[in-house]
């Protein structure tokens, strides 16, 4: 088990210690008080763009996700945690939906039309998050969907400490983690060193400065050598 997928799970299994949310062990950021803005853009975006699939990674509990409705869109879920993936697969597997171990920095990516990442960035280096993007560049998929800020100061959030890096998950530990305990930070991927484009489409979130932003794939910058 890699180092980053031991923490991952040690995060998930002593929820009490880590996000500790009541609703959902993926946090406070996956209840559905939080995503009432992602779900409705999620259905517009499947509807409007005809995604047939749809992969949603990291997957967390799927707390918010199965209020989403995806009419004929295949679903696939991946995460680090195999056993959150093993007891998602028991409760919500069906014909349409699917439930697979991943890791976003170093495995393939699936194949779909649509991969959708929310709130992983903000636990892993940047050099990770190069990694992430150029897996997804190389998968095949037409679209990519990620939160970011998107200004270059947050006031509310520590001034103008936005991209700070921090350890990479595959050399050391995902940043604030500690006894249990797995912190964020702030990621604007309009901002080196990432740079990317400007967004097809970009929708707010009930949080302030935080976006939902959705790109072209073959729009994004090329890390596959960085």
């Amino acid at each position: 088990m890699r180092n980053n997928e031991k923490i991952f799970t040690e995060v998930y299994e002593n929820n009490d210690l880590s996000w500790g949310d009541n609703e959902s062990s993926s946090g406070p950021g996956s209840t559905l008080a939080a995503t009432v803005h992602i779900r409705k853009g999620l259905e517009f975006i499947c509807k409007n763009l005809a995604i047939e699939s749809f992969c949603d990674v990291p997957c967390g509990d799927f707390n918010f996700m199965q209020e989403v409705d995806f009419g004929n869109t295949q679903y696939i879920g991946g995460d680090i945690v195999q056993s959150l993936i093993k007891k998602n697969q028991q409760q919500y597997g069906a014909a349409n939906r699917m439930f697979m171990h991943l890791d976003m920095i170093n495995d393939p990516c699936p194949t779909a039309d649509l991969i959708f990442c929310k709130e992983l960035f903000l636990h892993i280096s940047n050099d990770n998050v190069k990694q992430v993007i150029a897996n997804i560049k190389k998968s095949g998929a037409k679209y990519f969907m990620a939160n970011s800020y998107f200004t270059p100061v947050i006031p509310v959030l520590g001034g103008n400490q936005v991209n700070i890096d921090v350890p990479g998950t595959n050399e050391d530990v995902p940043v604030g983690y500690e006894q249990g305990y797995l912190m964020g930070r702030i990621v604007n991927l309009f901002l080196p060193p990432f740079n990317l484009p400007d967004p097809v489409l970009l929708f707010g979130s009930v949080q302030q400065y935080l976006v939902m932003a959705l790109w072209h794939v073959d729009d994004l910058p090329d890390f596959s050598e960085s």
